[in-house]
């Protein structure tokens, strides 16, 4: 189900890097990889049993600096795909100026379902709902990302 979704969206869309696909047997036999870039995370599981398991020609590019460092790459044609946070994407077409080219565009869903966040305390903690984190230090997984601006609000 994965590899047919995916090879789906390949096959209907065009990148930034002006390569197109027709169809799944043409995408076999060019020799070059499709590179994907991704967010290391337990979303990117399906990617791995992709190549893995179903032959999916790719080069997975790792960025764990987040979806805002994919949006560069893949403007300078460093990737062709490129699979991140939405909002993350959203912003990058943000920047582009009035009168300039978009310099990609969206082509599918990667993540159907929204992303659920837990906050989580010592088993000693004496904080025992969201109400009790006003005012203490809380610990992001990386600053500027979802995450971190959420908490903010």
């Amino acid at each position: 189900m994965f590899r047919a979704r995916f090879l789906s969206h390949l096959r209907t869309s065009h990148f930034t890097s002006q390569r197109s696909f027709s169809s799944t047997t043409a995408r076999a036999a060019n020799s070059d990889p499709l590179r994907i870039g991704f967010v290391p995370e337990h979303f990117s599981t399906p990617l791995h049993f992709a190549t893995s398991n179903y032959g999916l020609n790719a080069s997975l590019v790792p960025y764990p600096s987040g979806t805002g460092h994919m949006v560069q790459a893949l403007k300078e044609k460093e990737l062709d795909v490129g699979i991140g946070l939405t909002e993350g994407w959203v912003a990058g077409l943000g920047k582009v100026g009035k009168g300039e080219e978009k310099p990609y565009q969206f082509v599918g869903t990667y993540v159907e379902t929204p992303l659920c966040w837990a906050i989580s305390a010592g088993k000693e903690s004496k904080l025992k709902g969201v109400e009790d984190l006003k005012g203490k230090k809380i610990g992001v997984s990386r600053i500027g990302r979802y995450i971190h601006r959420s908490m903010m609000n």
